[in-house]
């Protein structure tokens, strides 16, 4: 890929790419909006009984961050980059101060939403691995989660907007976040830097070393889970002649966590991928890493909506076949999305049991209502 220098600064995307860049979390944006749409309004129709639960509360928060963020990528986008960066931004028309917004809210909402699914993947693990009881979670793990997830991506986003570290990206372009402006200026004598360089560097390493923390409570999480599933489905196998519900039900249920941590993975790590590559300026990976995060990072709200809904969509079209999907769905309206109502009509063997939330033991009393 030929690139061309600028006042020292060698450029790392065409202008071609650049422009494909930019554009593609405009297009793609939308879909996570209505997929974010759907589980807002799926728990808000059973409110009474669905935010008595951790999961749709910490689902409720993930949705409504990732809803506020893709809406922001739709309004923000290339054009919210100043001109001064359109040599390293293609269609880059605004000024410092409309990338600042635009920054402060890629920070603090999807932010949010990094936060929320990270406490959302340590419920799982405390719920299905270590079987902690709703009433326990909700008392000692759930407050910190939403402080998390409201207070700390405020205070990055505060933060850059005061230390003017709140710049255009040349590695993602059409984003503006925490770096110093004119890129390069920290590593080329001759670029002078104008914005950013007293905070940027040691705030990034803060950052840095923090996301990986958390990308490793993510993990663990996922390899926990994972052996506890394949424990329960050994136990199934096992017991196969005797009653298997409570092993059914963590198995569901340990499924769903593992949905919802392989979607965080794939909406966070091509950006995580880019932080780590930025110094080695390999551009031909570099550019296949930014489509990745281009195409991955704006899409978690429809994954979310896909894991939190699917098993009612699936029970649907296998009720009668694919054919009568359509009209099995205009009978039922948007029931499909309220658990309540698929529930009674399990009980008049209507529809069957398709309820996609976690259940917890048959004992426990704080059961979630499905």
């Amino acid at each position: 890929m030929s690139s061309q220098d600028i006042d020292g600064y060698e450029l790392i995307y065409t202008e071609r790419q650049q422009r494909i860049l930019g554009i593609l979390p405009v297009l793609l944006a939308p879909l996570s909006v209505a997929g974010s749409s759907l589980i807002i309004f799926a728990i808000h129709k059973e409110r009474q009984t669905a935010l008595k639960s951790v999961y749709h509360r910490l689902v409720l928060g993930v949705s409504c961050m990732d809803w506020l963020g893709s809406i922001s990528l739709i309004v923000f986008g290339p054009w919210a980059v100043p001109k001064e960066a359109e040599y390293f931004v293609a269609g880059a028309r605004g000024s410092f101060t409309t990338c600042e917004v635009s920054g402060f809210f890629l920070h603090f909402f999807f932010g949010g939403t990094f936060f929320y699914s990270t406490f959302l993947a340590v419920y799982f693990l405390l719920h299905v691995r270590f079987e902690w009881r709703e009433r326990t979670i909700a008392r000692y793990v759930e407050p910190i989660g939403h402080f998390a997830a409201l207070f700390l991506p405020l205070i990055i986003g505060v933060m850059g907007k005061v230390q003017n570290a709140l710049n255009p990206w040349d590695v993602l372009p059409g984003v503006c976040g925490y770096c110093s402006f004119p890129p390069g200026c920290e590593t080329h004598d001759e670029i002078e830097c104008q914005r950013g360089e007293s905070f940027v560097g040691q705030s990034t390493n803060w950052f840095s070393v923090f996301f990986v923390f958390c990308f490793c409570v993510i993990a663990v999480c996922m390899i926990l889970i994972t052996l506890r599933v394949r424990l329960t489905e050994l136990r199934i196998q096992q017991y196969a002649g005797g009653s298997t519900n409570h092993f059914e039900r963590t198995r569901e249920t340990g499924k769903q966590g593992l949905y919802y941590i392989g979607a965080f993975f794939v909406t966070f790590f091509p950006v995580f991928m880019i932080q780590i590559l930025y110094d080695y300026r390999y551009q031909k990976i570099y550019f296949f890493f930014a489509i990745l995060a281009k195409l991955t990072f704006p899409l978690q709200g429809f994954w979310n909506a896909w894991i939190y809904l699917h098993k009612r969509f699936r029970t649907l079209t296998q009720q009668d076949g694919s054919l009568a999907f359509v009209g099995r769905l205009r009978e039922n309206g948007t029931s499909f999305l309220s658990t309540r109502s698929f529930r009674m009509k399990s009980n008049r063997g209507d529809v069957s049991d398709i309820s996609s939330e976690p259940q917890l033991k048959e004992q426990d009393p704080q059961t979630i209502e499905c």
